[in-house]
């Protein structure tokens, strides 16, 4: 006869010593038991992103998010914090009925419960009275919260929303610290479309101050599922989706398309995150450092000493670097902090420069003018003629009547991140602007770069001018064409000790180093061209001269991208003595001109949604050749290369026609394409340029052609009614596909043909 007591020990150590063994098992392999085919959202839902910040999370399920070029992202995450359990799904849509029709999804909120079987469950959030009833028909207690501090005896929490402040922070991680399970589905799709733009930074969520203790961190980055890539995967895990792996994926990289969007969107976010959201001597830090080869002092590049960052491992490392460095510097030092290599770029400011206490009335030109600008909200940047030096603080105090406007002042004008486009440095390589929102009638700004001082302002506003105090900052030389006069430049402005300077019209600023403009006399003729420039290209584009809103040239030690390059709110060029010899130089700009500025503002006013394919690097040069022509009274043909005179170019255009022309070697060679805008302009003059770019500019946006066929046609017809002449031929001999439908509108007019393109029309 058995013992009951003996046989009661026995199974009580059993459990003892088999609960801990289930405990231990991942938590992957207890949600997915029996876990079918995990479904997306519906094509009209987003799901948003997770990334890990630790490596405790396990990686439950993932998706397609470009499946062209077979690019994953982990939607279902789950990680052990403390004695308890989070589960976080990337869309709030799986706590929904709509969802709960798939046996998968049912068994995986029934197995996340049962993480915790302990207690109720407990709802809080957007689709709320799904879940309950849910729960309540698999005979489980559900309960919904309208407030978190509610008191419950749930063991697990459903959690559809974002928490509100901090309180509510601590209150669930206490929650899930004692032992609940909390399970998060994300709600960033709703929050979205109720953002305030006008914000500094993206939406976050304030519940992810608690994911990121689990290692999870849920990102504002959101994408689509379509009916092809519908499904979620459980296993195939790419290395580069966790902190764990990432190693592995790193050491096999390869520079190619998808490894550079791997990097963009998964290397760099998540090392990012991770030194973010751990202590600098932390173990894990410690991996990353060693596996990346980043020593304690940052690398500082110079044009002396320039930095290698050729493979993707290397530009991993020095941003990392920069980020660690950064940090340890930020928690020893605060605002007082100046980054490693300032002085060489953006520049120190001598220590013996006076820190001045200045009134300033700041005009405001903000709005839209008909060009392919910056989305709204934009806070467009303005100048203060200050300077904030590297590591001091500086007091921005403003009437209390302008907080409605949500202000921000910017500190420094370099923002563009050189590390993913280039492959040596020679200066600090990333972003150098610092950005503080006035949220309050005195804001402390500082920067470890140090910068010009500007005041970013909507370009909804309706205010007309702001007057704001600065304390602490210096005199940065600083010339407005009409407002400052050569006497006042030359006596004094122009050596104030501001490493950076501007000099401004009301329709154009240049930001220049300070050295560039201490020998510059004559700041007046020198803008006075340039708003000839401006005029000129307003004229061609038929906008108003009277410009609502500046353009900006920014030099720079390093372009980002090419020689010079355009972009909604700036144009970037190079700081070297070739270029600056001629941008800065009056006589030198009314002589030769500058074909690089000239096409650089020519960006800047293409109909960018109405070109064809194959137009960004040609209709930007008719610009170029109507400033040569109206400005500089010069002929059109000064790119000498390649549209050297009216006899080279027709030499070039019978060469190409005899070579098999075709749409496709049209769209590769920009020069032969704007040899055909020329033959135009030889016969009909610029005035049937200006009357197409009329046609363009008065077209409502409902009307814009949807394919790239319609804007052939659009072209095709616009610029047949503006020089009163069939084309056809024309077009035909240069293979642009023309609709019927387009030609047949064009037989109103007579047939016109160059001459040099007679040899090449199709035989009757």
């Amino acid at each position: 006869m058995f013992n009951l007591k003996v046989l009661s020990a026995l199974c009580c150590l059993l459990l003892l010593s088999v609960y801990p063994l289930f405990a231990q098992q991942p938590l992957k392999k207890v949600l997915l038991n029996n876990v079918g085919q995990i479904p997306l959202t519906d094509t009209t839902d987003a799901i948003s992103l997770f990334y890990t910040t630790n490596e405790s999370p396990e990686i439950i399920a993932i998706a397609d998010i470009a499946p062209e070029i077979q690019l994953k992202g982990t939607i279902i995450f789950a990680s052990k914090y403390g004695k308890g359990n989070v589960v976080a799904f990337g869309s709030n849509s799986y706590f929904g009925k709509n969802l709960f029709k798939n046996t998968a999804v049912k068994q995986l909120l029934l197995n996340a419960r049962n993480l915790n079987p302990k207690g109720k469950v407990a709802v809080y959030g957007p689709a709320g009275k799904d879940l309950i009833d849910f729960f309540k028909s698999e005979k489980i207690k559900a309960e919904f919260l309208e407030k978190l501090n509610k008191k419950t005896s749930a063991g697990t929490l459903f959690i559809a929303d974002d928490l509100k402040d901090q309180a509510e922070v601590d209150k669930v991680t206490a929650f899930v610290k004692n032992g609940g399970t909390l399970v998060f589905g994300s709600p960033y799709v709703s929050l979205l479309k109720s953002w305030d733009k006008s914000k500094s930074g993206n939406l976050t969520l304030k519940i992810n101050d608690l994911l990121i203790k689990a290692g999870i961190f849920n990102a504002n980055a959101i994408f689509y599922p379509n009916k092809k890539y519908n499904q979620a995967y459980t296993d195939s895990i790419p290395d580069y989706l966790h902190i764990n792996t990432l190693k592995s994926y790193a050491s096999n990289q390869v520079n190619d398309v998808k490894s550079y969007y791997i990097s963009a969107f998964y290397i760099n976010p998540t090392l990012d995150l991770v030194c973010e959201t751990n202590g600098l001597k932390s173990l894990l830090i410690a991996k990353i450092k060693a596996f990346y080869h980043i020593p304690d002092t940052v690398w500082v590049p110079s044009k002396a000493h320039p930095l290698d960052i050729s493979t993707n491992e290397k530009k991993t490392a020095y941003r990392l670097a920069e980020k660690l460095s950064g940090k340890r510097e930020d928690n020893e030092l605060g605002y007082k902090r100046k980054a490693a290599g300032y002085e060489l770029f953006p520049g120190k400011v001598p220590d013996s420069a006076e820190r001045i206490t200045k009134n300033v009335v700041v005009p405001v030109k903000v709005g839209k003018q008909g060009l392919n600008d910056m989305p709204s909200p934009y806070y467009r940047p303005h100048t203060m003629g200050l300077y904030v030096p590297a590591g001091e603080k500086v007091k921005v105090i403003i009437d209390k009547k302008y907080l409605s406007q949500k202000l921000k002042v910017q500190i420094g004008v370099h923002d563009d991140n050189l590390i993913d486009h280039l492959d040596f440095l020679t200066r600090i390589g990333v972003n150098l602007t610092k950005t503080f929102e006035l949220t309050k009638d005195t804001t402390d700004v500082f920067s470890p770069y140090g910068g010009l001082l500007l005041i970013n302002i909507s370009d909804s506003t309706t205010l007309k001018s702001i007057e704001l105090k600065v304390s602490g900052a210096v005199n940065a030389p600083y010339f407005k064409l009409g407002e400052t006069s050569n006497n006042e430049w030359n006596n004094n402005i122009k050596n104030y000790p501001a490493p950076w300077a501007e000099l401004a019209t009301d329709n154009i600023i240049l930001t220049v180093p300070s050295y560039r403009i201490r020998e510059l006399k004559d700041p007046e003729a020198l803008m006075r061209f340039y708003d000839k420039v401006m005029d000129a290209d307003a004229d061609l584009r038929i906008i108003d001269r009277k410009r609502v809103h500046t353009e900006r040239i920014i030099l720079d030690q390093q372009v980002m991208a090419g020689a010079l390059f355009a972009l909604p709110n700036k144009i970037v060029g190079p700081d070297d003595d070739d270029y600056c010899r001629v941008m800065l130089n009056t006589d030198s700009l009314e002589i030769k001109g500058s074909w690089g500025t000239f096409h650089e503002l020519g960006h800047r006013h293409q109909f960018f949604e109405l070109d064809f394919d194959g137009l960004r690097e040609v209709t930007v040069n008719l610009y170029s050749m109507y400033v040569y022509e109206e400005v500089l009274h010069l002929e059109k043909y000064q790119n000498k290369d390649n549209i050297p005179s009216k006899e080279g170019v027709i030499k070039n255009i019978k060469n190409y026609m005899r070579m098999s022309p075709s749409y496709d070697k049209f769209k590769k060679d920009p020069w032969i394409a704007l040899s055909m805008y020329i033959e135009i302009i030889e016969q009909f003059g610029w005035n049937a340029i200006k009357a197409a770019n009329k046609t363009y500019a008065d077209l409502p946006k409902s009307d814009y052609p949807k394919t790239n066929e319609q804007k052939i046609d659009l072209w095709f017809n616009t610029i047949c009614m503006a020089t009163k002449s069939d084309l056809g031929t024309f077009f035909d001999i240069w293979k642009l596909p023309v609709s019927v439908e387009a030609k047949q509108k064009a037989k109103q007019y007579p047939v016109w043909l160059p001459e040099e393109l007679e040899e090449f029309k199709p035989k009757k």
